[in-house]
Parts: C-alpha cells; structure tokens; sequence
C-alpha cells in the first residue's frame, strides 16, 4: 500500500465527478477527502493505494500529487503492523505531515505504522467537520482569535470538550482523544 496527497481531476458534474489525480495512473484507490468545501475541486484528498512501480513512478512525477513516504530501507513497502523505526525517511515525512497541519507529537518508534495512518486520516476527517473554519497548516501560529472562538464552537455543538488555551495543535489533541468512537478509520482496531 502506498499513500499520498492528491489535488482533484474532474469538473464537478455527474459526468465527470471529482476524483484525485492518482485516478490518471490507476483505477483502484480509496481516498479520505481533506476540502474544507467538498462542493469545488480545490484542496487535496488523501489516497491509499498499491501501484505496480511503473504506476508509482508516474504517479510521483505528477506535479500534483504528493508522495508521503511510509516505505523502508530500498522503497519496501511497510505493513500496517511494522514498527514505525521501520520507515526510512522519518525526518522527510515528519516535515512534510507537520506542515499539513497533521501532528505527530507522542508517536515513538515501536508504534506500528497504522497508529500513524489513524493519525493521518482523522486529521482529515477533522477537516470535513470544520469546513470553511479549518485552521491552517502551521500548527503552532497564532490564528485570528474570533476563527478559534468559531472553531470551539463548531467542536462543542458537535460534544467535543476544547481547552480554553486554544491553540491548532492543542484543538487537534484533545479531538483526537476524543475521537475513537467518532472518526473512525479502517486503521482502527
């Protein structure tokens, strides 16, 4: 299985409903939508796939897609039960989910690679909660005081419990512990 960020292909309508742009490389995917409005085809899904490696190499070529690399030693494919030590680029990927606004603080080592892809996937099942008030990627900025307050909100109408210091990693936190019965992946034991 590999896995990636796509921007949409398609226009919208019933003929040609939008679809990631892995759609051009290869027909079999399944992907987790992360659009603030999943009326347009702006934004990026989330794709879970297994390209032969000449549908691989295609499909990282394309400007419009993004590789997350969850691979070992050589480009080996990891099973959703390898420990994460097992992934050989961690600095590559770290950096590259953090500025998505994906955090991975309190992941170790020994955690096997689905807690990992739980993570991923309940960021974007976050992101079609809160729509057009989705905080930004950088985790760790200030955002408009009055977009927090909406956000809370949204969450506490929604049964969430949010800290008062509000801040995007610290909302992301306590969704994510609360969410075990509510955004459920098929990463999920």
């Amino acid at each position: 299985m590999r896995f990636y960020l796509s921007k949409l292909t398609g226009s919208g309508i019933e003929s040609d409903k939008y679809r990631p742009m892995v759609d051009n490389y290869i027909k079999k995917w399944r992907a987790i939508d992360g659009r603030k409005d999943p009326t347009t085809g702006a934004g990026r899904v989330f794709v879970e796939c297994s390209p032969t490696d000449a549908e691989h190499q295609a499909i990282i070529a394309d400007p419009g897609i993004t590789y997350i690399p969850i691979e070992g030693a050589g480009g080996v494919e990891l099973s959703k039960n390898d420990p994460l030590s097992s992934i050989q680029n961690r600095v590559a990927l770290i950096t590259a989910l953090e500025a998505r606004g994906i955090p991975l603080d309190g992941l170790v080592g020994t955690d096997p690679v689905k807690r990992l892809m739980r993570r991923i996937i309940r960021k974007y099942l976050i992101r079609q909660m809160l729509k057009g008030d989705d905080f930004g990627n950088a985790l760790d900025a200030d955002e408009a005081p009055q977009k927090l307050l909406r956000i809370k909100a949204l969450l506490e109408a929604q049964g969430f419990t949010v800290p008062a210091d509000l801040t995007p990693r610290k909302l992301i936190r306590a969704i994510r512990r609360q969410a075990n019965s509510r955004l459920r992946t098929q990463y999920d034991d």
